[in-house]
């Protein structure tokens, strides 16, 4: 009976992979060409167009999803947002460095039969009138696919799915404002002066590579929220920014995550409702510091008379960790849901100097956190090292600000400064993607990201063909 089933199962999925084989050449049939030589790709651009065409199928993507609000536009906003995205991959700084490559004959040939502007002022055109709704379409076509393709599956750590949430700021200005602007008014030198700039809330996953962006959302300004809720008095925080996010996770994967981690904002009754009271549910990791706030209030009351429950060396990080984690803290009575309290201390020492640690010292690192999750579902020390993953994940911000030229405003639009940072995303999330699933070992050893980036900016001048392209030969 089993060989039985097992020869079902597998019939099943020869059939299904048969009906998909068939409905992408359906989809690809007419300019979108296979060719065998862009499977692999002579240069480093090549492979990274050729691993865009073949398996996350972007060009197609962007003509079938992306919209936008302009009248008879001589250039398609796919053709508008793909070009905002390889100038992003390419690492330019701003759209006055990549005006002059616009009219080198190899961005045609990498386009096709796609006709090609010449200045920058129609891709910010473009930015200001395209449809956002299209963007995050565009984005969780690309996670889908990824997925797909498995590009997720090694993303387990500890037998779960953890994903984070954070603010980010690109830029700041005194001199340009928008209707999307969020203002913050402080003194400098005697006067008061007041700061024009955006926040986003970005999702991103925590784990294993490749560490992708799962979404973002912008923190809306009073302006904006007056538009919708008269009755607003200030602007958008971002414990209501996220919420969208997560909701917008929980229909893309529903059941590809598990755990939420957040910082110090996030351990309040509303958001941990939030959490476990959607469908999925997800647990929430979260940092405390109010020291006058439950449920650290009554920890601090518990352990300061108990002995660690658990004391272990972290082989990764070389470090000694003591733990207090007990469940059932029932004392924040906003929370439908009994929380987990785990104090940890960590202190860099060898294996050997266990005894000579002196945890009251200086040198003695603390932390407190809570958790929905039950003390039988995960330990203690996988919860701590959660944690600090999501710690060492911030560096994403990092990497954007140095890397990605994030901080330049490209536009200042309430409009097209979102579509800008969605182009952020979707481009981070493709370069990581073929970072980890395409380039070898070796070559992520020998190279880093922006040698990569640079390659594939040298490589743009050596396309000979169209065929090279997104798109494939001109149609005849």
């Amino acid at each position: 009976m089993s060989n039985a089933v097992a020869l079902r199962q597998e019939a099943g999925q020869r059939h299904r992979r048969r009906r998909r084989e068939a409905e992408f050449r359906k989809r690809t049939s007419g300019v979108y060409l296979v060719h065998r030589e862009r499977l692999t790709g002579k240069g480093r651009l090549r492979q990274f167009v050729a691993y865009m065409t073949q398996v996350l199928r972007l060009p197609q993507l962007a003509e079938e999803i992306v919209r936008d609000g302009r009248r008879h536009p001589l250039y398609r906003g796919s053709t508008c947002i793909l070009l905002c995205i390889l100038m992003v991959l390419l690492r330019y700084r701003s759209f006055n460095s990549f005006e002059p490559r616009l009219a080198d004959p190899a961005m045609r040939k990498l386009f096709g039969n796609r006709p090609v502007p010449s200045c920058v002022d129609t891709l910010r055109n473009a930015l200001m009138k395209v449809d956002i709704g299209s963007l995050e379409k565009l984005h969780q076509a690309v996670l889908k696919l990824a997925a797909e393709n498995k590009a997720l599956r090694g993303t387990l750590h500890g037998g779960l799915r953890f994903f984070g949430f954070d603010g980010f700021e690109p830029c700041r200005s005194r001199n340009r404002s928008c209707l999307g602007c969020l203002t913050a008014t402080h003194e400098e030198g005697g006067a008061e002066v007041t700061d024009h700039f955006h926040r986003f809330v970005f999702v991103y996953g925590i784990g294993p590579a490749p560490q992708l962006l799962l979404g973002l959302q912008p923190q809306a300004s009073l302006s904006i929220r007056q538009a919708t809720f008269p009755e607003a008095l200030k602007a958008e925080g971002e414990l209501t920014a996220v919420k969208p996010i997560i909701e917008r996770l929980r229909k893309v994967f529903p059941k590809m995550y598990d755990v939420g981690i957040g910082d110090a904002l996030y351990p309040n009754g509303p958001m941990i409702n939030f959490m476990k009271e959607g469908k999925p549910s997800y647990d929430l990791i979260a940092v405390l510091k109010k020291l006058t706030d439950e449920p650290l209030a009554d920890a601090l009351k518990l352990y300061a008379s108990m002995a660690p429950t658990e004391t272990y060396y972290d082989e990764e990080r070389e470090e000694w960790v003591r733990l207090w984690d007990t469940d059932g803290f029932e004392t924040l009575e906003t929370s439908h849901f009994p929380l987990r309290v785990i104090k940890a201390q960590k202190s860099r020492n060898p294996r050997s100097a266990l005894k000579t640690i002196d945890w009251d010292g200086p040198d003695v690192n603390t932390w407190w956190l809570t958790t929905t999750i039950p003390r039988e579902a995960l330990g203690g020390a996988a919860v701590f090292d959660a944690q600090r993953r999501r710690w060492d994940q911030e560096s994403v911000n990092n990497d954007f600000t140095q890397n990605w030229s994030i901080k330049h405003s490209f536009i200042h639009h309430a409009n097209g400064t979102t579509a800008m940072a969605y182009v952020f995303m979707i481009a981070y999330n493709l370069f990581q993607l073929f970072w980890h699933r395409r380039l070898s070992e070796k070559t992520r050893k020998s190279y880093t990201m922006i040698a990569v980036a640079d390659e594939m900016k040298l490589d743009l001048a050596k396309l000979t063909s169209s065929t090279e392209g997104f798109f494939g030969p001109p149609s005849s």
